[in-house]
Parts: structure tokens; C-alpha cells; sequence
């Protein structure tokens, strides 16, 4: 061979060897990138396993970077997403792979775990959100997510309840602390020849603790007056909750629903035939409130309407300053702490409300007023109030006042406690 010939082929080699290395330099960050690749995506599946969520989204991220259209790098991090709760990634990660049912199925979900920690809002919302998703791409699936909204939205309101109802319970339990032990010396019929104003006695019965499987509890009164025979007898605690009258017109004792209810559904319910028949049938005076409420305050007092024949009545104004001491001024200190009263569960369930330990701290500690007033309740009395719309009733402090029938802004003062009386026979 020439040695132009031999020259000719070591440059041909020489060219080869460099076309193959510059072929190589070209390939090898393809080759790297394929082998980075492959190793993050393992190493992804690998957290995935061991659920280790969040170095498994590294992995995937890392692998997405790489090959950023891998159906297989997106699946696994939108389950890593999953794994650590990252709904609106993993909803996300599964709409750019058009996974449209996976898509519902993360929706569904997200919704669920709200409703385990009872997220009831932020349900629905997620909700509406699916919706409007499937109303582009899954028509089929709106009706059932309509109906889920209801769904959540039905039991929102029912745990809403629930609470409420809790709520109620835990205050009305609060409240009825003060309604402590009988203080009773007996069976009224039995002691009350014997017994002296002040002590306590028990008649009849009415639901007192809101159970009606353990049946009615025993009615326990305070003898304040003991006169010819007879005895006026008030009952301890303010044993139910009702509207002084069922419609708000200008109204006497006389025609008012609470007089026809007291002397009716309470008397045949608190007690037998041969009770009501110790029950003595009073002529009680009804007196007008002109001389407590002052002519500069609403109409300066109401007409009391003709004298009633009772066996259950309320006490009137005049009443609870003959036996308790009342002042009969119209004044905001004329609280009195003997006409302090509590109400019994059923009064409480019935609406009555009380003073809690929260209300006092905030009002009334700081006005003075010991913790007696902790559970106390407005009651009933006859009398008319300051006008022909309001009745006079004992405030939580023990103080007269009057309220008005139907309140301005719809209450019909169905939530006032009642505090029957009775004369007995001796």
C-alpha cells in the first residue's frame, strides 16, 4: 500500500473516532436524563409503598421535570398528593391527565373528610365545585352531586340542631343547680295545721326534672299566709314557662290565657280529685297599678279588671308586698331578695330562662350581687304593668317590673316562668 493510501485510511479512522465521540457527547445528557429519570421515578413508587408522601412528591416532581408529560410521574404524584391531603393538587395533577372520573372521585373525597370533622360549608363549596366540573365534562354525575349538596346541606342543619340542643342541655343542667334538695315537712293535708308561715310542704305533683319515664315529681310550696282555716301556699320553684296571654291585645287577669290554663290544664294535671277538692276557690282582688308605676313611665299603670274566683292564681303586686315585703314604689332598686326564684328543668325546657355563671360574672357580679342570683328566673304576677299591653312580673333580682305582652320585635313573653299559688284548708 502507498504511503498516500496509508495515510488516507488513518484519516478516515481519525474521523470516525471522532464522529463517534462527538456522537457520544451529544447522547450522554440524554442518556443521564433517561437514567435520572428511571431512578426518581422508582424511587418515587418505592415512598409511594412506605407511604412516605412527601419525599415521594420530591421523587415525582424531580421524574415530571424530566419527562414533563409522563402519564406514569403524574399518576404517582397526584396518589402522593392524595396521601397527604393536597386535594386541589391531586385534582389538579389529574385534569392535566384528563382522568375526568378520578377527577370526581378526589371531589368526593376531599367532601368526605370535611364532613368527618363536620366542615359542613367548606362541603358544600367543594361541592359546587365538582358540579360545575361535571357539567362540563360528566353530565351524567350532576344530578348525583345535586342531590349530595342536599345531602350536606340536610345534615348540617340536623348537627346544627344536635349542638343546639346540647348546648341547651349543658345550660339548662348548669342552671339547675339551684334547685337543690326538698326542704318539705310533709304532706300538706297532713303538717299544714301545724306547720308556720315559711315552712315547706308538698301537694300534688308536676313534671319537674323533664323525664317523663320516672313520672311527675312532688310539688313542694312555701306557706306565706295562714289565716281562718286556710292556707296561701306558692310554690317553690317556678315550675313552667307561658305567655301571659296567647294573643297581644289589652288584657286583664280576668280574660287571660294563663288564668284559663292555671286553673284548668295545671289543676287537673298537678292534682287528683280529691286534692283539687282541698283546693279552696278564692275571691282574689285585682287590684289596678295605678299607685306603683309612675304617670312619666308608658301610662303611668292599667285598670285591673274585676276580682276573680281561682283555686290557681298568680300573686299580684299588692300580694308580694304584704307577704314578701316589696316596695310598692316603682324604682330600678327595689330588688328584693326573697322574691328570688329558680326555675325546675321543665320551666327551662319550656323556655324559662336564667341567669348563667357567664351572664353573671359579666352584669351582674359587678353590680354586686351575690352568686344567689346564679340560675334565677323572671316569674309572673297578675297585676297589669305600666300600661294595657304589659303585665308586672318579678325580675331576676327579685325586682317588680312590668313586660310587655308581645315584645316589638315578635316575642310573645311565651318564656316567662310561672310561680303558681294555691289556698289550701286546714
Amino acid at each position: 500500500m502507498s504511503n498516500n493510501a496509508k495515510l488516507k485510511k488513518i484519516g478516515m479512522i481519525a474521523l470516525g473516532i471522532i464522529l463517534l465521540v462527538g456522537m457520544g457527547l451529544l447522547l450522554y445528557p440524554h442518556i443521564r436524563s433517561k437514567i435520572e429519570f428511571k431512578k426518581q421515578l422508582e424511587l418515587g413508587h418505592k415512598c409511594l409503598a412506605e407511604s412516605d408522601y412527601d419525599q415521594a412528591i420530591e421523587a415525582f416532581s424531580a421524574a415530571e421535570k424530566i419527562e414533563p408529560h409522563n402519564v406514569d410521574a403524574q399518576n404517582g404524584l397526584a396518589e402522593a398528593y392524595l396521601g397527604i391531603k393536597d386535594y386541589g393538587s391531586a385534582i389538579w395533577t389529574y385534569k392535566n391527565l384528563n382522568e375526568k372520573e378520578k377527577v370526581l372521585s378526589v371531589y368526593n373525597t376531599w367532601v368526605e373528610d370535611l364532613l368527618r370533622d363536620e366542615d359542613y360549608d367548606e362541603a358544600v363549596e367543594i361541592l359546587y365545585d365538582a358540579r360545575s366540573y361535571a357539567h362540563q365534562y360528566l353530565k351524567d354525575e350532576e344530578a348525583n352531586i345535586d342531590s349530595r349538596i342536599e345531602e350536606v346541606k340536610a345534615e348540617k342543619e340536623r348537627k346544627a340542631a344536635e349542638k343546639a340542643e346540647a348546648e341547651l342541655n349543658a345550660e339548662i343542667e348548669a342552671l339547675s343547680v339551684n334547685c337543690g334538695e326538698s326542704e318539705s315537712i310533709g304532706y300538706a293535708p297532713d303538717v299544714l295545721a301545724n306547720a308556720e308561715v315559711g315552712d315547706h310542704v308538698s301537694f300534688g305533683k308536676y313534671e319537674q326534672d323533664s323525664d317523663d319515664l320516672n313520672g311527675p315529681e312532688e310539688i313542694e310550696w312555701i306557706v306565706i299566709d295562714k289565716n281562718d282555716g286556710k292556707a296561701l301556699l306558692l310554690s317553690r320553684y317556678a315550675l313552667d314557662a307561658r305567655a301571659y296571654n296567647d294573643t297581644f291585645v289589652p288584657i286583664t287577669w280576668e280574660n287571660c290565657t294563663l288564668r284559663s290554663w292555671l286553673n284548668n290544664d295545671f289543676c287537673n294535671s298537678a292534682f287528683s280529685t280529691e286534692e283539687q277538692e282541698l283546693i279552696f276557690q278564692n275571691v282574689n282582688e285585682n287590684a289596678d297599678s295605678f299607685d306603683f308605676y309612675p304617670q312619666e313611665e308608658d301610662e303611668g299603670g292599667a285598670e285591673g279588671g274585676n276580682d276573680t274566683e281561682d283555686r290557681v292564681f298568680l300573686l299580684s303586686i299588692h300580694e308580694v308586698q304584704q307577704f314578701f315585703g316589696a316596695t310598692l314604689t316603682y324604682s330600678t332598686n327595689n330588688k328584693n331578695d326573697l322574691l328570688i326564684c329558680y326555675p325546675t328543668k321543665q320551666a327551662l325546657m319550656s323556655g324559662a330562662g336564667g341567669v348563667s355563671v357567664d351572664e353573671y360574672n359579666r352584669y351582674w357580679r359587678g353590680d354586686g350581687y351575690s352568686k344567689k342570683i346564679i340560675g334565677a328566673t323572671l316569674w309572673w304576677l297578675r297585676s297589669p304593668g305600666g300600661g294595657q299591653y304589659y303585665s308586672t312580673l318579678v325580675y331576676k333580682d327579685g325586682k317588680l317590673d312590668d313586660w310587655r305582652l308581645k315584645h316589638v320585635f315578635g316575642d310573645d313573653s311565651s318564656n316567662i316562668a310561672i310561680r303558681p299559688a294555691i289556698y289550701l284548708e286546714y
